[in-house]
């Protein structure tokens, strides 16, 4: 820009005058939907934060079907927003997009284009097997002219493509790798963090669950694939997150999702936020559970072991890395095998090709290089930043109730103990050993505490407490008070108070008494063995 073109983006009538900052480069990024928007504020713009030389404004490209909730979106985070009109008629000094659709051609600038995903799979149309989405000469030109100055790509497989399907185009193309992944393999160092956010403990395993939106998902072909396994997986084995595309939630809407998942949620399931969530999700997964959508070829890219819960070969192309996946990637075991499948994937990962991006770690640097030769401005000194990703915000509701199986070890004192969310029946009846339904006096569902046999009370409670729960559940036959150990009062009435030297939840405790006198009815051994996930835990017992 030069003379007084910087006041071509008006604030109002009087522009000139409440502009006050006079920037060298104006940059716009055109976005198409929310998940374009988080691709450039999250991945690429940081590139150019904190040199004055740059201002950077934005617009909506219009066309998507979920483009309502963009403007929202960007304006929440302190953007300037240009209707798009008015974008068409400024001049800039750089367009940058992470979709290849819309009138770009439109714009009075030199475009980038990017992949707002892992890559280009997405067939463009159903009927059409070879031709990628943003690489087709029907999406990068425009009356025989190519629209985008640069193409960015992230391997050099993406490039062989496009000189197939657009070789106009293909002189253009700049192989930069992926920032998101490398953001993504910067955050490692914060594993714990992210996994410590998402509530999961220090011996349970992440089992990510991500779905793409369209009808080959796996949410269209498995709906219920969260409440499968939150029903089968052992609440202190497993922790079960689940990511869905954004457009799932701009499409449905959150409440709707949200209320889809009510179940789910109140067993234990970790519903990520679609912005950042998802990256610190798969960072912190042992496994991942996908379908076609970006985020299964990521948790590859990252060595995570990947099983298929859902995947339309329709919705790829032939030649893609996910179709390529999804050849040697495991489909997922339905039925009573579920729990099985998940734990021997864990136990024995799947072999997949995971070298489907170039420049790993070397993104930024290169996609910064290409930004200012493009804005003709030396680049900041310094190596570009790559900022790890941010620390998962997941609401994580507690668990109330509990389906337990408990299994005495004959002749060994050893009592292993698996816990179920009792708000979702087990679908496969699998499973032996003593059951029994514990829960707490926050449980909200009246109907769960009247058929529970154990009743708990975390923290102080009054002397009479366990007395008046027996008495007003006469299904109970055990009430326990959980504070420093576990309090016991049987409807025999004996006490029996439980400690253990190790540290473990306690209220696992009156599950092994329960299991132990099976419901009081026995003697109780001074001194047992609890096993529970990889842990092994001596419990001593005081009767009264």
């Amino acid at each position: 820009m030069s003379g007084d073109d910087w006041i071509r983006v008006p604030v109002g009538p009087d522009a000139a005058e409440r502009r006050t900052v006079r920037p060298d480069r104006l940059v716009l990024a055109a976005v198409r939907t929310t998940t374009c928007a988080y691709r450039l504020i999250d991945d690429v713009l940081p590139l150019l934060a904190g040199d004055r030389r740059v201002e950077t404004v934005f617009t909506v490209v219009p066309g998507s079907a979920y483009e309502d909730a963009v403007a929202p979106f960007l304006r929440a985070c302190g953007a300037r927003v240009l209707p798009w009109e008015q974008a068409v008629a400024t001049r800039f000094d750089l367009a940058l997009t992470a979709s290849a659709n819309g009138d770009l051609h439109r714009l009075d600038a030199p475009v980038i284009v990017m992949p707002h995903g892992a890559g280009h799979s997405r067939r463009l149309r159903p009927d059409d097997a070879a031709t990628a989405s943003g690489l087709a000469a029907e999406q990068l030109t425009h009356d025989g002219r190519v629209v985008p100055r640069t193409v960015l790509l992230g391997h050099r497989e993406q490039r062989a493509r496009l000189e197939r399907l657009c070789p106009d185009a293909a002189p253009r193309a700049v192989v930069v790798g992926d920032p998101c992944l490398d953001r993504m393999r910067a955050g490692a160092m914060w594993r714990d963090r992210y996994r410590a956010a998402l509530g999961v403990g220090d011996h349970q395993r992440l089992v990510l669950v991500t779905a793409t939106w369209g009808p080959g998902s796996q949410l269209r072909g498995r709906p219920a694939l969260v409440d499968e396994l939150l029903a089968v997986l052992p609440a202190d084995d497993f922790r079960v997150a689940l990511v869905q595309h954004p457009n799932v939630w701009e499409g449905h809407g959150a409440y709707s999702c949200t209320g889809w998942l009510t179940a789910a949620r109140e067993s234990g399931l970790v519903v990520l936020p679609p912005r950042d969530g998802w990256r610190a999700g798969l960072v912190a997964s042992d496994l991942v559970v996908g379908d076609h959508g970006s985020v299964t070829l990521y948790a590859a890219a990252l060595g995570r072991p990947v099983l298929l819960a859902g995947f339309d070969p329709g919705e790829v192309t032939g030649d893609s890395p996910m179709a390529e996946l999804a050849r040697k990637a495991p489909v997922l075991a339905s039925g009573p095998g579920l729990r099985e499948h998940v734990e021997d994937a864990l136990r024995n990962p799947p072999p997949v090709r995971t070298d489907w991006f170039d420049n790993v770690d070397g993104a930024h640097a290169a996609l910064r290089t290409v930004l200012y030769d493009v804005l003709g401005l030396a680049e900041p000194p310094g190596p570009a930043a790559v900022y790890a990703v941010a620390r998962p915000e997941a609401r994580i509701e507690p668990v109330h109730t509990h389906r337990v199986h408990a299994h005495v070890e004959p002749g060994s004192g050893v009592v292993r103990i698996e816990r179920f969310p009792a708000r979702l029946a087990d679908p496969y009846e699998v499973g032996a050993g003593l059951r029994h339904l514990v829960s707490d006096v926050e449980e909200p569902v009246l109907g769960a505490v009247q058929s529970a046999d154990v009743l708990l009370h975390r923290g102080p409670a009054a002397p009479d407490w366990a007395a008046r729960a027996l008495a007003d559940h006469p299904g109970a036959r055990f009430a326990a008070v959980v504070a420093q150990g576990c309090d016991i009062r049987t409807r025999g009435g004996a006490r029996i108070v439980a400690h253990s030297e190790t540290p473990c939840d306690p209220t696992l405790f009156a599950s092994l008494a329960y299991a132990l006198t099976l419901g009081g009815r026995q003697p109780l051994p001074a001194e047992a063995v609890l096993h529970v996930a990889s842990d092994r835990v001596r419990v001593a017992f005081t009767s009264y």
